[in-house]
C-alpha cells in the first residue's frame, strides 16, 4: 500500500460530538434504499459470508482546534449503507466511517525485549482480509455515549476485552497517539497506546469474525516482519515512524 493513501496526524486529544442525522443523508439514503437493501441480501444469502448489521459513527465534520487537539463531530448509520457504499460506487451516501485502534507493547521478561501485538484478520471481513494489524481494533458503535459526547476510549477498551478475552483491570493508561485517514477506504481511525501493567496473554484457541491468530512481533523484527507479510495501511503507517 502507498503511502500517498494515508494521512496520519499526530495527536494529544480527540473530542468526539454525537449529533443527529442530517436532512441530506436521511433524504439520499431513501434514494438508494432498495439497492441497499438488495445488496445487502446477496451479502448474507449468497457470498458465502455473513454480516452484522450494527450502528458505526460517521464523521461529517473533523475540526482542529490546537496543533495536537482535534473536535470531531458526526452521527450513526447502519452499517450495510456502509456496505452498499462500497459495492456499488452509483450509491453515493459519503460515509466515513471512525474506528479506533490500540497499540499494546510489552516488555518480555523472559526474552529481554519490547514485543508489539498484533492480529490477523479473517479471510470474511469488508475490509483488508488476511492483513496483520496492531490490536485491538475497531468501529465505534453508539453503547458509549454520555451527554452527546462518544466515549471513544471506552470503545477500545470493549473491544480489548472482546477481542483478546482479557479483562479491563490490566490497564494502566490510555494514550491518544495519532488521527488517521484511510484514503483507499475512506476510513478514519484514532490510535492510542494501551499500557498494562503486565504482559497479556490473548486467548489463541477463541475462534472470532475478526481474527484467525494473534502473535507477538519484536521491536527489532518489525521491518522483516513487515517484508514477509501483508499489514492493514493504519497499522503500517505507524510502524514505519
Amino acid at each position: 500500500m502507498n503511502e500517498e493513501f494515508i494521512s496520519l496526524k499526530q495527536i494529544d486529544s480527540a473530542n468526539i460530538i454525537f449529533n443527529s442525522q442530517d436532512f441530506q443523508y436521511t433524504n439520499n439514503r431513501k434514494k438508494y434504499a432498495d439497492k441497499i437493501e438488495a445488496i445487502w441480501n446477496y451479502a448474507n444469502n449468497f457470498s458465502g459470508k455473513s454480516y452484522t448489521n450494527s450502528n458505526i459513527f460517521n464523521v461529517s465534520q473533523v475540526k482542529w482546534v490546537l496543533p495536537r487537539q482535534i473536535d470531531i463531530s458526526g452521527f450513526f448509520v447502519e452499517y450495510k449503507d456502509y456496505l452498499a457504499q462500497k459495492r456499488d460506487k452509483t450509491i453515493k451516501l459519503d460515509i466515513t466511517p471512525l474506528g479506533v485502534s490500540g497499540i499494546v507493547k510489552t516488555y518480555d521478561q523472559e526474552d529481554s525485549e519490547e514485543k508489539i501485538l498484533f492480529g490477523k484478520r479473517t479471510s470474511n471481513l469488508t475490509q483488508y482480509p488476511n492483513h496483520f494489524e496492531m490490536v485491538p481494533s475497531g468501529g465505534i458503535d453508539d453503547n458509549h455515549i454520555e451527554n452527546n459526547c462518544v466515549l471513544y476510549k471506552e470503545s477500545l477498551i470493549s473491544e480489548f476485552e472482546e477481542e483478546l478475552e482479557i479483562n479491563r483491570n490490566v490497564i494502566n493508561e490510555i494514550q491518544v497517539v495519532a488521527f488517521v485517514l484511510d484514503k483507499k477506504d475512506a476510513v478514519y481511525d484514532i490510535l492510542m497506546n494501551i499500557n498494562t501493567n503486565s504482559k497479556i496473554e490473548p486467548n489463541k484457541e477463541r475462534k472470532n469474525n475478526e481474527y484467525s491468530d494473534f502473535i507477538y512481533v519484536p521491536v527489532a523484527g518489525i521491518k522483516e516482519f513487515i517484508n514477509q507479510n501483508i499489514i492493514v495501511p493504519t497499522s503500517l503507517s505507524i510502524l514505519n515512524i
